[in-house]
C-alpha cells in the first residue's frame, strides 16, 4: 500500500490566545526563578525543505511578581 506524503510548506503565525513564552533560571542551586512574557510574537516558515522558527518577546512585558526585583531587572 502506498502512502501519499505532502510536503511541509507554508508560514504559520503564533496564536496569542493559545501561546506563551516562559523560562526559568536556577540560582546557586538553591532556588529557581520563573517568569514569562505577556507580549510575544512568533512564526514558523517551511520552504523547500528548510524550516525556520522566529520569535520575539517585548522585554517590558516580563512578568515578575516581586516589584523590587522587577524594577532591578529593567
Amino acid at each position: 500500500m502506498a502512502t501519499a506524503v505532502q510536503p511541509f510548506e507554508g508560514t504559520y503565525e503564533l496564536d496569542p490566545n493559545h501561546s506563551s513564552f516562559q523560562f526559568e533560571i536556577e540560582h546557586l542551586n538553591l532556588s529557581t526563578f520563573r517568569a514569562s512574557f505577556a507580549e510575544i510574537d512568533a512564526r514558523l516558515v517551511a520552504h523547500e525543505g528548510a524550516v525556520v522558527l522566529e520569535g520575539e518577546a517585548r522585554a517590558a512585558s516580563i512578568s515578575i511578581v516581586d516589584p523590587a526585583f522587577r524594577a532591578r531587572c529593567r
